[in-house]
């Protein structure tokens, strides 16, 4: 993480006064990579720090049905073992032992492959078998 995002991050989730990050705006404004932080009364700012007190772990634990966790091995937003552990923890620990975890090889966030001679993605071949083969062995 550079002092950009540490910067904003300061700022929308922690409601931190703006003058590191609209410095860094004013020092990083040529870069091709460059975009402008919203404005001080844009919604972006009351929804990060609405979101900042999100835990998603204190919902989970309130889960009391069957739990299937699918991760793509590969997903490049979420990481895959550790979410889905901490997951099947929070889960455990507030009594569901009704907790199943799949990590499909080689799948990203959406569950698809990396494009093959085609040039098109492709879905995991497991996915549907899985997850049909779980929903059947709750009937």
């Amino acid at each position: 993480m550079d002092g950009r995002e540490r910067a904003s991050m300061a700022v929308a989730y922690h409601g931190r006064a703006r003058a590191r990050l609209d410095s860094l705006a004013i020092l990083l404004r040529g870069r091709p990579w460059f975009f402008a932080p919203p404005p001080p009364g844009d919604a972006y700012w009351s929804f990060s720090k609405a979101f900042a007190l999100y835990r998603p772990l204190a919902w989970w634990a309130q889960v009391r049905v069957p739990v299937l966790l699918i991760y793509g091995a590969e997903d490049q937003r979420v990481p895959a073992a550790e979410s889905a552990a901490r997951i099947a923890a929070a889960l455990r620990n507030a009594g569901n032992g009704d907790v199943t975890v799949r990590i499909l090889p080689g799948a990203d966030h959406t569950f698809r492959l990396p494009p093959g001679p085609s040039g098109w993605p492709v879905s995991v071949p497991d996915y549907l078998p899985d997850l049909l083969h779980w929903l059947t062995r709750r009937r």
